[in-house]
């Protein structure tokens, strides 16, 4: 008995310390989500980014190619098309991660 007092005792005398260091520690796993979300999506705006110098060079490739003449106008202009479609996703996706 003597020992649930003492413990009520010092909940009622302490309360204000265990409730400080409670948030103290909420907080650092707040910190800690969020740190770990803004490292995620930086990662996935890197990726995004690289992506889309990678298509880029595609298509610069793709347009070298029908100017040698080793495409035709239709697989060029279909090529050129989904390549297209293509990026304008990836920058939707870079625009949406930046803001």
């Amino acid at each position: 008995m003597l020992r649930v007092y003492n413990f009520k005792l010092f909940l009622a005398n302490n309360g204000l310390l265990i409730s400080l260091i409670t948030i103290f520690i909420l907080c650092g796993i707040v910190f800690y989500k969020w740190c770990k979300k803004k490292k995620r999506m930086k990662r996935e705006l890197w990726y995004y980014k690289k992506k889309e110098q990678e298509l880029v060079k595609q298509m610069e490739q793709i347009e070298k190619e029908y100017f040698l003449r080793k495409i035709s106008e239709e697989y060029f202009n279909r090529l050129m098309l989904e390549n297209k479609n293509k990026l304008a996703k990836i920058r939707a996706k870079i625009e949406e991660l930046s803001s």
